[in-house]
């Protein structure tokens, strides 16, 4: 199976702080990572369905979309013209709150990390969660021991 990936348009992101698209996207940072982080503990303790946890991914994956979103258009119109202050300042803002905002997902590794390998092994198989398998193989790896699914 290929995989389809988005294609993506420069008339997709929003030109700045005053673009209604800006403002839906930071609202949906926003939404999503606090339905998100609300999950945590739950994640972490492997106590999640396999549908909460498609949801739960589903709701990251719509952050992260978001988040390139505006920093595709601030890195764009800043490197359209680098001699444009407007343009670098609100690039290195964009810059500064993507980090944060990543950071916010931290606990996304290191929850696989800690769940059961039993519990690991039941979201590997779910069909519903192939989309995010190579997440959870990613950070399973590190127990040293191959998943046979």
């Amino acid at each position: 199976m290929t995989e389809q990936l988005p294609e993506w348009r420069v008339t997709d992101f929003p030109t700045g702080a005053d673009d209604k698209r800006y403002t839906m996207l930071r609202e949906t940072i926003e939404r999503e990572t606090a339905a998100v982080i609300a999950q945590k503990e739950l994640f972490r303790a492997g106590s999640l369905s396999t549908a909460e946890m498609f949801t739960l991914f589903n709701r990251w994956n719509a952050v992260v979309e978001a988040i390139e979103s505006l920093h595709a258009w601030a890195t764009f119109r800043y490197h359209r013209d680098t001699d444009d202050a407007a343009a670098k300042s609100y690039s290195d803002r964009i810059d500064r709150e993507v980090a944060g905002w990543h950071a916010a997902f931290v606990f996304l590794t290191s929850g696989i990390q800690a769940w059961s390998v039993a519990y690991a092994d039941a979201a590997l198989k779910a069909p519903e969660l192939a989309p995010y398998r190579w997440m959870i193989l990613s950070c399973t790896h590190r127990r040293s021991r191959p998943w046979n699914g």
